[in-house]
């Protein structure tokens, strides 16, 4: 039974947020003689794409601090052209001919995709899961020597859980 309602549930999740979402771009012909309307898709990144995106960009993505993805794009060009490449399991130099404003459209795209599938999938479970934890540390907290609870505490948790995106 429990089994149902969780397969019921990622079904409402699959409809609602789904896996894929296709977006028309301009590309540049390659001989510049004008635009095509190409066929894009962009879905969740597989476990191998997710590795070597994270190759590619992830050294830069942590010295950024912050992160402005127009400007982190338009500052790291070359590796975002290659995530991007990587991400619509296209050649680099489809990504290279795109409008500038569909190369910036589909980097924002992928990573809402992404970050939608792991709040909205994962998201519940994990703060479920530390929820748990917390319960657990602050029970295990020997006489005043580790976390200790308070009634507003464990609302303080909440609160920053839920405001994270």
């Amino acid at each position: 039974m429990a089994d149902q309602k969780q397969e019921a549930t990622d079904d409402d999740v699959d409809a609602q947020f789904p896996m894929s979402t296709t977006y028309q771009a301009k590309m540049r012909r390659t001989d510049d003689s004008g635009w095509d309307d190409v066929e894009l898709e962009v879905s969740e990144l597989t476990v191998p794409q997710l590795a070597q995106v994270s190759r590619i960009i992830g050294d830069a993505l942590r010295a950024a601090g912050g992160l402005d993805l127009i400007a982190f794009a338009a500052e790291h060009d070359t590796e975002v052209i290659k995530a991007l490449s990587i991400a619509l399991r296209k050649p680099v130099n489809v990504v290279e001919r795109l409008a500038g404003s569909c190369f910036f459209e589909l980097v924002i795209a992928i990573f809402e995709k992404n970050r939608e599938a792991f709040t909205r999938r994962l998201g519940p479970r994990v703060f479920a899961m530390l929820a748990t934890f917390t319960t657990s540390a602050e029970k295990a907290a020997p006489n005043g020597n580790g976390p200790t609870s308070s009634p507003t505490s464990g609302a303080m948790a909440t609160s920053t859980l839920s405001a994270t995106p």
